[in-house]
């Protein structure tokens, strides 16, 4: 049915109708992709995988935008192959199949959809060597080393075929392996990378060269770039090259583990002194490889050993690189060698005394990752430390906590934080007055910088413990972290006050309880990011999470809509159709029936609640639409203000003029008088007393004359002088001109009448 589509497509297309060859391009587009659904467990692979071999092939080659789906079959097709039959089908068509992979991994990539191609074809391939013939692996692999060697400069097929091979040379013999081993992997290896001080002379020296030879300034800017090509590429030779021995630990097969055997020295020769020469990218897959080199000489190694030695000064470094993986592969190999050493007698002690070696370098960067390293060992293997290990381990960083370095102090909090996380209560109990101690005696900066973690560890232990008895164990002196006590308690009264009203609304249902899970990894527990330091520290207002936009299709039960036909964007739209139809229908009903439900025999329902809102003995208050008064319409209408404009015997004369002008009955004038407001203002904003701008008379006006010029003295009162009255306004440095100009104003006026009065 997909070449019956295909062929009409093209077709069509030849025929100009290009609306019915996009259909039928997206039928045979959709049977495609139904294939990886037909190869689960299918029954007649030996019988009827022929008949298709040869179209999956000439799909596979010819058309890229199936092979996603063809390889997706190929691999659920192999997986699940139990019977014996079933496998040697699908290994007849290796031949035939692994090639084209082959080509389609080492053809370069031209977009995100080409490199997922290549991936899922690397993995194809990997997945049909399991059941290929020997012979086929064989062939592949010595092909593979012979283009390897003919690719010296080139640096995407070197990569390709370096990945090849790692899938290749599980399936040889272990002289095989040890040749490739010897030829390439080791090399690649101890390949040093160029000093850039050495680098900036050979430069120098070419350009002179190209200078006198004549050269034009582009061939000098191509040789610059092979530097840095040259670099990238023996970056990426270390990688894979550490990635090959690394498949070849793993591997269960005999030739792998003879070639271990055999190799032994010289792997061991690799991983011990090839550390300065290893690259950035390269580093995770060399702690990897030391990591299974431990496992499997566990049983020959010591704590005296010069190989634990030289992995634990590596793997402590490589937990503050700048790659998340490195880092969880150092922290697994710190762990990994604990196991092996606590095995043994004094080995814990040993153990703890390699991590501490770090303590006393001159970089705070090496400090804190030996800090970092102790904190990993301490939340894998406390158990096995011992009780006397632990508290030396915490007094050691109790003294590093009062260090002047930032980078220090922080490493030394993380490492309290997984104290508190993993020492039982008892434990922790028994060394809370250290601790408290220490916090309070650090540097103002670095307690500053680590106010987070520090108020972290305040809040679990007042969980712990009770603020009543942190309270006692922090010293008077330290007045910051009491007050950060105390804010820490109200926070946690507010939430167990929160949890309680939702526990009493949510009794019924269990299904919205959200429980938080409890951190397992190392890496969960020295996160910065807390949510309930988050809370401690900011608080900030929870942002309402955005809908995600939906989309409707417009159809009926008879005419279904062609996705593929031009118009059928128009039966698309953003508004449910059923929500549209039902509201159309409720508001012509309103229509009909004027706002008022309808009885049975036809009468009207009309209910008191749509005349609440009119009722004088509301309590809730409405602004008025009036803008030039400050009453309510909701109030009372007895209750009329008197205005101030008009005098006393004036009122029923305007009331008189104003029925004649307007032709208004003096019931209807009951319904337009002003109504007086419950409300009183008072405050601040939108709430401040507007009448009372109108009254307010200027400072003194109390004591002015009359008859002359000039003020008086009243009986009774103060002194006719200037009372400034003191408010906070004037601390307001915004305001501060306005202040200033109305000292001076005083202070002018007190100047000019003194010269008044000599003269």
């Amino acid at each position: 049915m997909a070449t019956f589509c295909r062929r009409k497509s093209r077709e069509l297309a030849d025929a100009k109708d290009i609306p019915g060859s996009h259909t039928y391009e997206l039928l045979c587009n959709q049977l495609w992709a139904l294939l990886p659904s037909f190869c689960n467990n299918p029954k007649d692979i030996s019988d009827s995988f022929k008949m298709m071999a040869r179209v999956l092939g000439s799909v596979l080659k010819d058309n890229p935008e199936f092979r996603s789906s063809v390889m997706a079959g190929l691999r659920k097709l192999i997986s699940s192959a139990e019977i014996e039959e079933d496998k040697l089908e699908l290994a007849k068509y290796a031949k035939n199949y692994v090639p084209i992979l082959l080509n389609v991994y080492m053809t370069p990539a031209k977009g995100n959809t080409a490199e997922g191609q290549r991936l899922a074809a690397l993995d194809t391939i990997q997945v049909y060597l399991t059941i290929s013939d020997q012979s086929l692996r064989q062939e592949l692999f010595d092909n593979s080393v012979k283009q390897l060697e003919t690719s010296e400069n080139n640096h995407f097929q070197r990569e390709s075929i370096l990945d090849i091979i790692r899938i290749l040379v599980l399936y040889q013999n272990s002289a095989q392996i040890a040749n490739l081993f010897e030829k390439w992997v080791y090399p690649l290896c101890e390949t040093v990378l160029e000093n850039p001080k050495n680098q900036k002379k050979a430069k120098k020296n070419e350009i002179e060269e190209n200078k006198e030879n004549g050269k034009m300034e582009a061939d000098v800017q191509q040789t610059k770039l092979r530097h840095k090509d040259k670099a990238r590429l023996i970056e990426m030779e270390h990688k894979k090259a550490y990635r090959i021995l690394e498949e070849i630990f793993k591997s269960e097969s005999e030739s792998c583990k003879e070639f271990l055997k055999e190799s032994y020295k010289k792997i061991k020769k690799l991983l011990m002194t090839s550390l300065n020469k290893v690259a950035d990218s390269s580093k995770a897959p060399r702690l990897r490889c030391i990591e299974h080199f431990i496992s499997l000489s566990a049983p020959n190694l010591s704590a005296d050993s010069k190989l634990l030695k030289s992995a634990i000064a590596e793997a402590v470094i490589c937990t503050k690189d700048i790659n998340s993986k490195c880092r969880q592969c150092a922290f697994n190999l710190i762990s990994t060698i604990g196991n092996v050493l606590k095995t043994r007698d004094g080995g814990m002690t040993a153990y703890i005394e390699m991590l501490e070696a770090g303590l006393s370098a001159p970089l705070p960067r090496v400090v804190g990752a030996t800090i970092r390293a102790l904190a990993s060992a301490l939340f894998n293997l406390s158990e096995d430390m011992g009780l006397t290990i632990v508290q030396e381990l915490l007094e050691k960083m109790a003294a590093q906590m009062l260090n002047t370095n930032r980078e220090i102090v922080a490493a030394a909090m993380s490492f309290l934080k997984v104290y508190t996380k993993v020492i039982p209560k008892d434990v922790i109990a028994g060394s809370l007055p250290l601790i408290f101690r220490t916090l309070s005696c650090m540097n103002e900066d670095c307690k500053r910088h680590s106010r987070v973690e520090i108020g972290y560890f305040l809040s679990r232990m007042t969980r712990k413990f009770g603020a009543e008895t942190v309270e006692k164990l922090i010293p008077r002196e330290d007045e910051v972290m009491l007050r950060r006590l105390r804010n820490i308690r109200k926070i946690d009264n507010r939430k167990k006050r929160m949890k309680d009203g939702q526990r009493d609304q949510e009794a019924d249902s269990d299904d919205n309880l959200h429980v938080k899970g409890v951190s397992k990894t190392l890496e969960d527990i020295l996160k910065d990011s807390d949510s309930e330091l988050e809370e401690m520290e900011e608080r900030p207002k929870a942002k309402a999470k955005k809908g995600r936009s939906q989309a409707w299709i417009q159809d009926d039960p008879e005419n279904i809509v062609d996705l593929a036909d031009m118009s059928s964007s128009r039966k698309i739209t953003a508004t449910d159709p059923k929500q549209k139809k039902k509201s159309m229908e409720e508001k012509s009903q309103k229509k009909k029936d004027g706002g008022f439900r309808t009885a049975a025999d036809g009468r009207l329902i009309i209910s008191d609640e749509a005349f609440d809102g009119d009722d004088d003995d509301d309590d809730d208050t409405k602004p008025s639409g009036d803008i030039d008064t400050d009453t309510d319409d909701t109030d009372d209408e007895g209750k009329e203000k008197p205005s101030k404009l008009l005098k006393t015997g004036a009122k029923r004369k305007y009331d008189d003029i104003l029925s004649i002008k307007s032709g208004k009955t003096a019931r209807s004038r009951a319904s337009t008088a002003t109504v007086v407001s419950k409300y009183k203002a008072g405050g601040k904003g939108i709430h401040r007393p507007l009448s009372s701008a109108a009254s307010v008379t200027s400072a003194g006006t109390d004591y002015r004359s009359k008859k002359a010029k000039g003020d008086i003295k009243k009986k009774g009162k103060p002194d006719p002088y200037t009372y400034l009255p003191l408010s906070r306004k004037n601390l307001n440095k915004r305001k501060k001109a306005v202040t200033t100009q109305q000292f001076k104003g005083i202070v002018k006026s007190k100047t000019k009448a003194k010269l008044k009065f000599k003269k």
